[in-house]
């Protein structure tokens, strides 16, 4: 923790804190540290629960299942969705990397899509777009529990537009 001058009323305060408790000056989100809110990887049963079932199946009758349950497995898990307080990052790949990122303050649309058979078991497709492209820039499939992943980052994507 470290201290600075308030701008208005010229007293130290906390870099920490949201306001000056001297004048109540609002310290800009800007200036707050970037905060890791939520990892996430795509699940494999409730994404799939008919194609997870057929490889445990499968184990048992000609073990190739435990090759497509690792193959499955490392697909979800090298592939993540990392939401902060200012921005959200999708990164895919084992060998090579691909990273997009959308800064909250740059998000237009959250779409939530989910059939039946994903809502009864919480699990759907987010999309994120940007001003910048008319379509969705960033997409992350498989995703337990999307309408609450969406709410975190329109709460965030909020503030970072009223400071």
């Amino acid at each position: 923790m470290a201290l600075m001058n308030c701008p208005e009323c010229g007293k130290q305060i906390s870099d920490q804190a949201e306001s000056c408790p001297n004048c109540g000056w609002v310290v800009p989100k800007k200036q707050l540290p970037e905060a890791i809110l939520l990892t996430a990887n795509p699940s494999m049963f409730r994404s799939n629960p008919i194609g997870f079932i057929c490889s445990v199946v499968l184990i048992a009758a000609f073990g190739l299942g435990l090759v497509i349950l690792f193959v499955w497995w490392l697909k979800c898990k090298t592939r993540t969705i990392t939401i902060t307080n200012k921005r959200t990052i999708v990164r895919e790949g084992l060998i090579s990397k691909n990273t997009s990122e959308i800064l909250h303050s740059h998000i237009r649309n959250i779409q939530v899509i989910q059939g039946v058979f994903d809502r009864i078991f919480g699990v759907g497709t987010l999309a994120i777009s940007s001003a910048a492209q008319s379509d969705m820039e960033l997409s992350f499939s498989g995703l337990a529990h999307p309408e609450k992943i969406k709410s975190l980052i329109d709460e965030h994507r909020t503030q970072s537009r009223n400071p």
